[in-house]
């Protein structure tokens, strides 16, 4: 995934979840054990993906820059750009100008999204940097949502942005693949009667030329807009029961860092040191000792 760089979006007001981010950036609300922007990042990183801009805006870049760094420690790239304006996903994107001419993958900071094969089923799609692919899931309430429209013979003929009578209750989740030509399109999108650039219409632009690929994520995959009080205790509920049943952490970075080979036992072991990773010490280093037995 060299080429590929991957765009994290946590920028925004995080309106939905006032009074909780009157003073506090939603993307490092606590999703069980761990802040948001671990779940989005973990996408990211989960598609072999190590090249990243994270997106936020001016007042939050200190947090950002205090709680991942460089990226350095999990083997990431990371550097971050500043959100300006709050006028639609297409716009948080031109943003992010070290990505300008490559293929990208593009999260939105509060996405959950967990089970299956995901591991591989997105390394498999980040293979392919000559389409637009989306994702979708079934939802109770597809009109919160981008929806897909599809003809008699269960083809893709629209994206609709939270259509009031959806016609299917398939959403588009918010991750996104696109080729490197990106940013021209973006730049060329018109302002909804929102007044902003959207994502649909950027998706749609691939459509109506035949390079839309999509995959659905079918039973066994759980996906959350944690965008609300509602659906951030959902998946901090989803996350402790899981955990706490299956022994095994999700949305814990260096564990995915090991699995990519992306940094050595010995930075592994480092890191359980760390304060921040105190609760997950003993997890990491018989993570650590499991990999050095399998050398």
């Amino acid at each position: 995934m060299d080429k590929r760089i991957g765009i994290l979006l946590a920028g925004g007001t995080g309106s939905r979840l006032l009074p909780l981010t009157a003073t506090v950036n939603k993307h490092f609300l606590p999703v069980f054990d761990k802040p948001m922007i671990n779940y989005s990042l973990s996408l990211l990183m989960l598609g072999g993906i190590s090249n990243i801009v994270v997106v936020c805006r001016d007042q939050d870049l200190h947090s950002f820059q205090a709680y991942l760094g460089d990226g350095s420690h999990l083997g990431l790239t990371l550097s971050f750009a500043i959100q300006t304006s709050t006028l639609g996903i297409p716009d948080a994107m031109l943003a992010a100008t070290r990505a300008f001419g490559y293929p990208v993958t593009v999260v939105l900071g509060d996405n959950f999204l967990a089970g299956g094969n995901l591991r591989q089923v997105l390394i498999e799609r980040n293979k392919n940097l000559d389409e637009c692919q989306i994702f979708t899931c079934r939802v109770n309430q597809p009109e919160k949502f981008g929806v897909v429209s599809r003809n008699s013979n269960r083809e893709i003929d629209r994206i609709l942005e939270k259509p009031s009578n959806p016609s299917s209750d398939e959403a588009v989740v918010g991750l996104y693949n696109f080729p490197e030509d990106w940013f021209e399109r973006c730049q060329m999108l018109e302002p909804s009667a929102r007044g902003e650039l959207e994502i649909v219409d950027l998706i749609n632009s691939y459509l109506v030329e035949g390079g839309l690929v999509c995959t659905e994520f079918g039973r066994g995959y759980s996906w959350l807009d944690m965008g609300s009080p509602e659906t951030l205790f959902t998946a901090s509920s989803f996350v402790e029961t899981t955990q706490r049943v299956q022994g095994r952490p999700i949305g814990l970075l260096p564990e995915i860092s090991i699995a990519n080979g992306w940094i050595s036992r010995f930075d592994l072991l480092e890191m359980a040191k760390l304060p921040m990773f105190r609760a997950f010490r003993s997890y990491l280093t018989k993570l650590g000792d499991e990999y050095d037995a399998k050398r």
